[in-house]
């Protein structure tokens, strides 16, 4: 039997509500008003946005040809657009994201990555991304007071190029495993065939 996400969230709303009246003793049988569920609902939906997010992020930077400015307002509001080999700075339209800044390969106006920043206020974890994106490979550290970096390669069949999405790691108590994802870079990559 499967039970949709908003199902599973209201049995165990219903299950927090039904032990904290237990335990005040204020037990009556009745829904729990949908200030109880509205939290989860909304934290589910964050996290699948976030990832919705990078997964359209991803198929639109492998898509060719490309200009920066496309890339920039399929995330969000240009902010600032200096031209040339600057950065476009974007206001994501997820919240989920605190900036975003499109990259243009050097001496084009094509982008070669889009680096977001997640607010500090949202969780991105690494078995978000897992979930979503797959097996991830962990380069080597150049210097070791740099972040963890995991790069998820993502072939979309049919597109011209790939990207991949590379995850700056805070390890937790289990390593890379458990840890929160402070920024992502999604580099856009030429397909090898």
């Amino acid at each position: 039997m499967l039970i949709s996400k908003s199902k599973l969230l209201q049995i165990i709303a219903i299950s927090l509500w039904a032990l904290a009246s237990c335990q005040t003793g204020a037990i009556s049988i009745s829904q729990p008003h949908k200030s109880a569920i509205a939290p989860l609902q909304a934290k589910l939906n964050q996290e699948t946005t976030m990832i919705e997010t990078l997964q359209k992020l991803c198929n639109v930077l492998s898509n060719a040809p490309l200009t920066a400015q496309e890339a920039a307002t399929s995330l969000g509001t240009i902010v600032e657009d200096q031209g040339k080999d600057w950065p476009v700075i974007v206001r994501p339209s997820n919240s989920a994201f605190k900036e975003a800044q499109v990259v243009r390969q050097v001496g084009t106006n094509e982008p070669a990555h889009v680096e977001l920043i997640v607010a500090e206020t949202n969780k991105l974890t690494v078995k978000m991304l897992s979930d979503a994106f797959g097996s991830y490979s962990k380069p080597p550290k150049l210097h070791s007071n740099r972040p963890t970096k995991l790069v998820f390669e993502v072939d979309i069949p049919n597109m011209p190029r790939t990207c991949a999405v590379i995850a700056d790691v805070t390890p937790q108590e289990h390593g890379v495993e458990d840890g929160i994802v402070n920024s992502v870079t999604i580099r856009r990559d030429i397909r090898l065939e």
